[in-house]
């Protein structure tokens, strides 16, 4: 018989990484690429992949304007410290600074020639620059505001000017029917919606950019003698906190994300673009979990802070069904693993709940009303975790009581209580071959439990914080766990022992919004 590998290491696929966080961008003439101002630092971005080709530092300065050159051979950056920068995007070197407004610099543009800089300020002026010799050209005042926009004629031949213009006579030949964005506003004040739009060269069709961060490209189709806008992609540059994701399907070619938002993200792997958005919650996701159903079609089901659940049709993107009746924010769900035929639900109400899947149908249109078969006041405080073992015989939920309970399917009868943990209970998962249960707490452990009389039988120490979430991997024989403390360690169970150690999230995991995608090596076991 052939021996179990057991992994050793893993490597880093592709990553999903933040690269705009709002302000200014600017659109290469080719569109191959995006200049995208990203806290303190710019990201050059494939407009295919959302790869990043590169990063410009700038010395903790926050930026209010780019601009590029008519070759994208360099950059142009200003921000609060009005200092205008010159980049090589070749050797992602500064070539030269200068400053000369008495105010931020709110816009920027190039010459079609390549030698002029126009720039615009708060301080209401307009000056230009000889880009090779750093020193201004022109001098332009008498707007009463802010300069928030300037632009050169589009004819290098052209004399110099900066225009503005009006349109006496106009017709609207679009309007959009159902937005592809969430208008409104949050609770901070801030705006939701579109908040710039720029049209692509050679025909590309048009770029919109949202408040949320998001980069939506449309194809333009005339029909008849109208304009239609298709949605082709959609780049996300910024997911904020990362509460839960799940592959979706057996190719596992999509991951659904849960942001801090009232939508599901889903991203197409092979692109790493947003395909589309789940949206019907009205408050923020905080979970979800996938499967495929018995006959074949993928399925998402998500809880959120509207005290609901929903089930998904990923392939439509329609809610096929919504459960009611917690009386809290819903914190966990998980699947069935047997049948795929019901799912559990755990919240901050402190009960957990069973639903089925009774009236379901194939291509449904219309939400059907979920129905919970069973429920428990299965805990003192939140619950943070919820896991059915392999057969679907029992379920196990964690909580920030301290404890961790499995409980008997499906009528929610109680079999054990685990007790040691000396903090809340993040993640509970049943192992796939031995009647046990591993957890991970905010005490900085992860702890393995035997179900038949709920001892303890390992502990595992080596996280510096909360322990967030612990997996089996290997038929059972190792454990995946990520923390607080940023890290990600790959255990062996038989051994205690801790044979690798991954750090390239920069945050607590899983919330740090860049999303890493790891595969494994393996290593035979002598």
């Amino acid at each position: 018989m052939e021996p179990l590998r057991l992994k050793t290491n893993y490597r880093c696929v592709p990553a999903l990484q933040q690269f705009y966080t709002g302000g200014p961008f600017v659109v290469s003439s080719d569109s191959s690429f995006i200049a995208c101002a990203c806290g303190e630092s710019i990201k050059i971005v494939d407009s295919a992949t959302a790869a990043i080709r590169s990063t410009l530092d700038a010395d903790s300065e926050s930026f209010t304007a780019l601009a590029l050159s008519p070759d994208d051979r360099l950059l142009f950056s200003s921000g609060h410290s009005r200092q205008i920068r010159v980049w090589d995007l070749s050797t992602l070197k500064c070539v030269r600074s200068w400053k000369g407004h008495e105010g931020p610099v709110m816009c920027m543009t190039c010459h079609p020639s390549g030698g002029l800089l126009a720039t615009g300020g708060a301080d209401r002026k307009v000056l230009v620059w000889d880009v090779d010799g750093g020193y201004c050209t022109h001098y332009f005042k008498g707007h009463g505001g802010v300069v928030s926009c300037v632009m050169f004629h589009s004819d290098p031949e052209k004399q110099l000017f900066f225009f503005l213009f009006s349109i006496d006579s106009a017709g609207c030949i679009f309007e959009q029917k159902t937005s592809d964005v969430t208008a409104g506003m949050d609770e901070d004040g801030s705006r939701r919606g579109f908040t710039s739009a720029v049209m692509l060269a050679s025909d590309q069709g048009l770029l919109c950019v949202t408040a949320d961060q998001q980069f939506l490209f449309y194809s333009l189709d005339f029909t008849e003698q109208l304009l239609q806008l298709n949605l082709t992609k959609r780049l996300v540059g910024y997911n904020e906190e990362i509460v839960d994701m799940k592959f979706i399907g057996d190719d596992e070619k999509f991951l659904a994300l849960a942001t801090n938002l009232e939508q599901i993200r889903v991203y197409d792997l092979s692109s790493m673009s947003c395909s589309y958005v789940l949206s019907d919650h009205t408050e923020i996701v905080l979970c979800l979990d996938s499967c495929v159903s018995s006959s074949g079609n993928p399925l998402i089901v998500t809880g959120s802070k509207d005290n609901s659940v929903r089930l998904w049709e990923p392939e439509s993107a329609n809610c096929i069904g919504v459960g009611i009746g917690h009386m809290g924010a819903v914190g966990v769900v998980a699947w069935g693993n047997d049948k795929r035929d019901f799912f559990v639900s755990g919240s901050s109400d402190h009960t957990l709940k069973v639903w089925s899947m009774d009236g379901l149908l194939d291509n449904m249109t219309v939400p059907i009303n979920l129905k919970a078969k069973a429920v428990v006041a299965a805990h003192d405080k939140d619950i943070n975790s919820v896991a059915v073992a392999p057969n679907d015989s029992l379920v196990c939920s964690g909580s920030q009581d301290r404890t961790a309970c499995v409980w008997r399917l499906p009528d929610l009868v109680s079999v054990v209580v685990f007790k040691g943990h000396k903090r809340g209970i993040w993640s509970v998962e049943f192992s796939p071959v031995d009647q046990c249960v591993v957890t991970a707490s905010g005490d900085k452990t992860i702890r393995i439990w035997a179900i038949s009389d709920g001892s303890c039988l390992k502990t595992f120490e080596g996280h510096t914080s909360s322990v967030l979430r612990a997996l089996f991997v290997t038929r059972g024989t190792q454990i995946v766990s990520c923390g607080a403390d940023g890290l990600v360690k790959l255990w062996t169970v038989k051994t205690n022992e801790c044979v690798a150690t991954y750090d390239h999230h920069e945050d607590k995991v899983p919330v740090d919004p860049l999303i890493y995608l790891f595969s494994d090596d393996f290593s035979f076991n002598s």
